[in-house]
């Protein structure tokens, strides 16, 4: 994975940018938790997730899923990374401790800066094309230069917004070949990719 090799001297800084019930969130830090640990590097990552609806920030801050919402989870990750209280799974606090959750609207409220990575699976869709220009030109100054943005089903051609697609099924490779500045007014098009990883030109 790119940005861990890239961030060894620094914490990984990553902005889940509509957190909903928390799922992306906890998927993306088991993840990266798992990724520093076999790259044995020293530091760490800290992710942020947000959403615009305070009561879905403390629902999903509680940190505690019902059994059939972990049913794509393997049983080592379930091992690793929650225990069993209730009748339900909690996460443990060597995950929770790395992660910071915050009621934010993307569009009124600052945005963080110099992060590595934000994700977004499915945001963009359900987006009209004037706020989705906005919030494309706030993740594209969130991310620092050669930082990733991560998204499922957006068919937008983010190359047109600054972006470099490095890979349709989200392995973060390199960008190479970078585009020029980002196009201004440029309206977002159909595209056949579903799943995109793109990093910023600067």
């Amino acid at each position: 994975m790119p940005l861990v090799m890239e961030t060894r001297r620094r914490p990984i800084r990553v902005w889940t940018s509509a957190c909903s019930t928390g799922e992306e969130a906890y998927s993306a830090a088991m993840l990266l938790d798992e990724v520093v640990q076999k790259s044995g590097r020293k530091s760490d990552f800290q992710l942020f997730a947000t959403d615009a609806a305070p009561e879905l920030v403390a629902r999903t801050s509680r940190c505690l899923f019902a059994e059939r919402s972990l049913a794509g989870v393997s049983a080592p990750r379930r091992a690793q990374y929650f225990y069993q209280v209730d009748g339900a799974y909690r996460v443990k606090r060597s995950l929770r401790e790395k992660m910071i959750f915050v009621p934010q609207d993307l569009i009124a409220d600052p945005p963080f800066s110099g992060l590595d990575l934000v994700t977004c699976r499915n945001l963009l869709i359900y987006l009209k094309p004037e706020t989705l220009q906005e919030v494309l030109s706030i993740l594209y100054r969130s991310l620092r230069p050669g930082g990733f943005l991560l998204g499922k089903s957006e068919p937008y051609q983010l190359e047109q917004q600054g972006f470099v697609a490095v890979s349709p099924t989200a392995r973060g490779v390199p960008c190479e070949n970078p585009a020029g500045p980002v196009p201004r007014g440029v309206p977002p098009r159909l595209t056949t990719h579903r799943r995109s990883c793109c990093c910023p030109v600067r």
